[in-house]
């Protein structure tokens, strides 16, 4: 699990979440205000799908705007199993650890889920994951 979690307030443009991105190295930021508890997430696909396929200026659009407010996340007690249960369920590569009032822990990743165990399982959750639906409107290829 990663302990270290860049994170974003929910009143910032997606345009500085893009750059806090880059410069972390991230696709994914939890969304919360200052200390406070994660309300959501962002991803780069959001940014993708829902500001610029919609033909929107990142400049303009706050976060809260487009992130995620379905929270895939277990609890600091809970096992690496559960939270690959969690990923492939959601059909996400990252679960939020958070404590029992939403406050952010961090972040267990594919990554980890695979350097935990090594075997086969991660390689099912990663085929469970990317079998994720389409979005409405996104023409199938």
């Amino acid at each position: 699990m990663a302990r270290e979690v860049a994170t974003v307030p929910p009143t910032a443009s997606v345009a500085e979440a893009s750059r806090l991105m880059r410069d972390a190295a991230v696709g994914f930021l939890p969304v919360r205000a200052e200390g406070g508890p994660v309300t959501g997430v962002i991803t780069d696909r959001d940014v993708m799908l829902r500001v610029c396929a919609e033909g929107l200026h990142p400049s303009e659009v706050p976060v809260s705007q487009v992130m995620s407010t379905e929270l895939s996340s277990v609890g600091p007690e809970d096992t690496v199993q559960l939270a690959e249960e969690m990923m492939a369920m959601y059909h996400t590569s990252r679960v939020l650890v958070l404590d029992r009032e939403n406050g952010l822990m961090g972040v267990v990743s594919l990554a980890d889920v695979a350097l935990a165990d090594g075997g086969p399982r991660p390689g099912e959750t990663l085929r469970r994951l990317s079998a994720r639906p389409k979005s409405p409107g996104v023409p199938s290829t």
